[in-house]
């Protein structure tokens, strides 16, 4: 599959030099980062299975309810400036 990027210039000579010492098109390269990270970052959310299962059971109409909520007039994102 191709695809476009938009990198910032210093990221991309960076990589581009690394591939080059590698022996490695661009391309390769980025997709061997990639594949490194996909398989580093699935170890650390395996375990999110067990996490969800440990959860108590929601009470019959609570998914109804929260749908309620979130629909009133109301009910707002909350602002990210505000939080920090």
């Amino acid at each position: 599959m191709k695809t476009t990027l938009t990198l910032p210039d210093d990221l991309f000579r960076q990589a581009k030099a690394r591939a080059v010492l590698r022996g490695q098109t661009f391309g390769r390269f980025l997709e061997q980062v990639l594949q490194k990270d996909l398989a580093t970052t699935a170890d650390q959310y395996s375990g999110a299975g067990e996490w969800m299962n440990s959860l108590p059971p929601l009470p019959r109409g609570a998914a109804a309810d929260l749908q309620r909520i979130v629909e009133t007039p109301d009910f707002r994102p909350i602002d990210r400036a505000m939080w920090e």
